[in-house]
């Protein structure tokens, strides 16, 4: 996708199931971008829960958009809170591409039962 202040970028989006018989929150994902040949790239980590519009995707410039998709002080486990079950939304974004970047992998890499938030 093409952002007029950035110029190019390449958004993942999309949603996680919880298959544990408890609720989570807090959902890190590393998103990994790989070449044709499966070596990483670039890569980056983010808290499951927060999504922007394709319009905010275009027009906004870096910061304003990092913040949209950056949860700021808020407790994550109020906001965001995957029953069993249920399902969530995710995005992340990368600045500049590489451009022999032709696929990608996601892994949820840590989740934590809704309670107090981790000092």
């Amino acid at each position: 996708m093409d952002n007029r202040h950035v110029g190019r970028l390449y958004v993942l989006e999309g949603q996680l199931t919880n298959n544990l018989p408890a609720p989570r929150c807090r959902i890190l994902i590393k998103a990994t971008l790989l070449d044709v040949g499966g070596q990483e790239l670039s890569h980056r980590e983010f808290v499951a829960g927060t999504t922007a519009t394709i319009s905010e995707l275009k027009l906004l410039d870096w910061n304003e958009l990092q913040a949209i998709l950056t949860p700021s002080g808020q407790d994550l486990c109020q906001t965001t809170t995957i029953q069993p079950g249920g399902s969530g939304r995710f995005m992340t974004v990368f600045r500049d591409p590489p451009a022999q970047a032709s696929t990608f992998d996601l892994i949820v890499s840590d989740s934590q039962p809704p309670g107090p938030t981790p000092k």
